[in-house]
């Protein structure tokens, strides 16, 4: 996210015709996508929402 943050103040520089951009803003933005994906699917499967259910075949009937 302070990437993002940053990139978004301004990173780019030209010098004449040339022009330097220091970071991807369209990469930061699909990776901070990509691993807030993965928590929250790691919530959901600690939080019991996972995409198998367990059952227990010990307990009384």
């Amino acid at each position: 996210m302070a990437a993002e943050a940053k990139i978004l103040s301004g990173q780019s520089v030209r010098f004449g015709d040339r022009q330097l951009t220091r970071a991807d803003l369209e990469a930061v933005q699909k990776e901070i996508a990509r691993l807030q994906a993965v928590v929250d699917r790691e919530a959901r499967v600690a939080n019991g929402g996972g995409r198998f259910s367990q059952a227990d075949f010990g307990g009384r009937i």
